[in-house]
C-alpha cells in the first residue's frame, strides 16, 4: 500500500511521491522535476529586490528556498510532490479559487514552475492574483510566444520586468550542474542550448514589458555561494536516503 500524510497546510491526506529518478522523459506521475542552479535566484536577487515573505510553491529538495533563507528571507515552501523538504501535497493550482475572489496570502511568490502541459500559464495568472508585491517565475524565454498565452495572460497582465540570464543556464532532470561541471552523457546534446529568463509582476511599479539582462559578471560572481547551497541540499538528500535504507 502507497504511504500516505496529511497536509499541515491543506489539511488534506495526500499519497507520497516516489522518489526522483534520472529519467529524460517527463513523468507526470512525479511531477516536472528541474531543480534550479542557486546561482540563477543569486543572480536575480543582485539586480531585483523583494519586500516582506515569500511562497516557494514548487520548492522540490530546497534549492530556490535555502538560497531565499541564506539571504534573511522568510519563505513558505511548499510542493505538491513529498521531495523532503517543504509541506507537500500542496496543489498550487487549486489557490484559483483565492484568486478569482482577489484574496491577496502572500507577499512575495518566488519560483520555477512546471514546464507539463500550460502550467507556466496558471502560475502567472494565479500568482499575480494572490501577491501583494511581486511574483518572479524563472522560465525558458520561449514562454513569451504562443497565441493562446499572449491572449491569455500577456494582454491582461504583461510582466513588469523579464530579466535574460547572458549566461546560460544549464537545467537537467533531477539534479543541479554548474557550469564546469562534467555533463551526464545523456544531457549533453541538449546542456546550455535553452535560454532562460525570470519574468517579474511588480505591483508596485509602473513598469511594464521592460527587457533587461542579468550581466555574467553578476553570475559568476555568486557561483561559490551557489556551490556551497547545492552541497548543503545534497547532504541532505543522502541522509535521507540512508535513512530509508536503514528503515
Amino acid at each position: 500500500m502507497p504511504k500516505k500524510k496529511q497536509s499541515e497546510l491543506s489539511g488534506k491526506e495526500y499519497v507520497l511521491a516516489p522518489q526522483p529518478r534520472v529519467q529524460r522523459k517527463a513523468d507526470s506521475s512525479e511531477g516536472d522535476y528541474y531543480p534550479t542552479p542557486p546561482w540563477a535566484l543569486l543572480a536575480l536577487l543582485a539586480v531585483e529586490g523583494f519586500q516582506g515573505t515569500v511562497w516557494e510553491p514548487a520548492c522540490g529538495e530546497g534549492y530556490l528556498s535555502l538560497t531565499l533563507r541564506s539571504r534573511g528571507m522568510k519563505v513558505h515552501s511548499s510542493d505538491l510532490f513529498d521531495r523532503g523538504y517543504g509541506t507537500a501535497g500542496v496543489d498550487f493550482t487549486s489557490y484559483g479559487q483565492y484568486a478569482a475572489r482577489g484574496e491577496k496570502l502572500v507577499d512575495n511568490l518566488i519560483t520555477n514552475p512546471p514546464y507539463l502541459e500550460d502550467l507556466p500559464a496558471q502560475f502567472m495568472k494565479i500568482g499575480h492574483s494572490i501577491t501583494r508585491n511581486k511574483v518572479a517565475l524563472l522560465m525558458r524565454l520561449a514562454v513569451l510566444e504562443g497565441q493562446d498565452r499572449y491572449h491569455d495572460v500577456y494582454t491582461k497582465i504583461p510582466p513588469s520586468r523579464v530579466w535574460i540570464f547572458s549566461r546560460r543556464l544549464t537545467m537537467i532532470k533531477n539534479r543541479v550542474i554548474h557550469p564546469g561541471d562534467k555533463v551526464p552523457e545523456g544531457e549533453k546534446k541538449k546542456a546550455g542550448t535553452v535560454a532562460y529568463a525570470w519574468f517579474i509582476w511588480d505591483h508596485n511599479s509602473p513598469d511594464t514589458k521592460r527587457f533587461d539582462f542579468i550581466p555574467p559578471a553578476v553570475c559568476n560572481k555568486v557561483m561559490s555561494e551557489s556551490r556551497a547551497i547545492t552541497q548543503l541540499v545534497e547532504s541532505r538528500r543522502e541522509r535521507r536516503a540512508s535513512l530509508r535504507i536503514a528503515a
